[in-house]
């Protein structure tokens, strides 16, 4: 499994409430982390993070909405300033 892609990966169409997600934490240096299906699903509706820093050489989606893709450093202020570098 290591070896694979998640585009390599089966699709899991019906989701139990115990199977679990690789995700980035993006609190403080990305992190890899896991997450409970239940847990996203009892997650409030909307998230508004005070400021966001995507490191160089990472890529954030917001579908329909963003996407970063950062050569160098990218922070997005609370006020939506952004910083590259």
């Amino acid at each position: 499994m290591a070896d694979t892609k998640f585009t390599g990966l089966t699709a899991l169409t019906t989701p139990q409430p115990t199977d679990i997600l690789p995700i980035i934490d993006l609190s403080g240096t990305p992190t890899p982390k896991k997450v409970a299906v239940s847990d996203l699903r009892s997650a409030p509706a909307s998230y508004a993070p005070t400021a966001l820093t995507v490191p160089a050489n990472y890529s954030v989606m917001f579908p329909g909405k963003l996407k970063i893709v950062a050569d160098s450093s990218v922070t997005i202020s609370a006020d939506g300033i952004v910083s590259i570098g």
